[in-house]
């Protein structure tokens, strides 16, 4: 339950800082809820094909649920972190080049 409000915390920001960057912010919930899932996918099969190699049982799947529940947090975090980091960007703003320079006309030399 933890880990899907987490997830919802993820949408909600993207869509928050997506509608203040002026871009658009389905999009990016969509993008953020669909790298927390990606995420919680690879994660899940990762630590249960782990489990499934080193021959553990059903009961270690209980044992370590808190370690492999802030694992999975862990590894989303880091993910949205790295999908949201476009929108974190600040633009620089622009600056107007210096005039160009003026000549005179007249020489001195004459």
């Amino acid at each position: 339950m933890q880990v899907l409000a987490v997830g919802i915390c993820f949408v909600w920001l993207a869509y928050g800082k997506a509608k203040r960057k002026g871009q658009n912010p389905i999009r990016w919930a969509a993008i953020a809820a669909s790298a927390f899932l990606i995420t919680q996918v690879l994660v899940s099969g990762g630590i249960g094909f782990a489990l499934g190699v080193w021959g553990s049982s059903e009961n270690s799947v209980y044992k370590y649920n808190l370690e492999f529940t802030i694992i999975s947090l862990l590894a989303c975090i880091i993910t949205n972190w790295i999908v949201m980091r476009p929108l974190n960007r600040t633009e620089k703003p622009f600056t107007e080049p210096p005039p160009p320079p003026v000549f005179n006309e007249k020489s001195d030399l004459s």
